[in-house]
């Protein structure tokens, strides 16, 4: 059994979207990522993150050597995104198979608060993006 969960904080359209496999995950421009589903394609920049399997830190946004990206990247393609929850005013926490973890945090030393944490593109409807100062929105 699939067990997943929707924070209240979270928009309707991520009921419809989870659980999906994850069919994809790059490494971006920087620190950028791109996660991609069957139903939705994620874009997380403009933040840092931190990979966990079972609270133990396993790739961070700091990482920059791409073998460690690809071996680390490439076993996700196997999982599949559960759950979406704000966790705070400034971080969001994506929840995969198997206890992976993607933490999505503000960086205001380097970005502003209406800078976009992701944004989710969702195979039918709206782009939707989530900032600090925003929360989530739909269109600039």
């Amino acid at each position: 059994m699939i067990v997943t969960s929707i924070d209240l904080g979270v928009p309707e359209e991520w009921s419809n979207a989870l659980p999906t496999n994850i069919q994809k995950i790059d490494k971006g421009i920087g620190s950028f990522l791109t996660i991609d589903t069957a139903l939705v394609s994620l874009w997380v920049y403009l933040c840092d993150w931190s990979f966990t399997i079972n609270g133990s830190e396993i790739l961070s946004s700091d990482v920059q050597d791409e073998e460690v990206f690809e071996k680390i990247l490439t076993p996700l393609s196997e999982e599949y995104l559960a759950s979406i929850k704000i966790s705070g005013e400034n971080s969001i926490v994506l929840s995969f198979s198997q206890g992976y973890e993607l933490s999505i945090f503000a960086n205001f030393e380097e970005y502003d608060g209406e800078d976009d944490l992701l944004i989710a593109f969702f195979k039918k409807g709206e782009p939707l993006a989530y900032s600090p100062e925003r929360g989530w929105y739909r269109g600039n």
